[in-house]
């Protein structure tokens, strides 16, 4: 296959894989830094933690 028409093709590719990619993890950094500062999810860390 013509190179021009593989990455063109890639380009596509990666395009679909990855459109949704920033919508669903934008906000994780956020979330987890606010979440960390109550109680309950500090308790729940630690069951976690405590099981593995």
């Amino acid at each position: 296959m013509p190179a021009p028409a593989v990455r063109m093709m890639k380009e596509a590719i990666n395009a679909t894989a990855n459109a949704l990619h920033r919508v669903s993890a934008y906000a994780d950094a956020d979330q987890s830094q606010l979440s960390t500062n109550f109680r309950s999810a500090q308790e729940e860390s630690d069951k976690f933690v405590k099981k593995g």
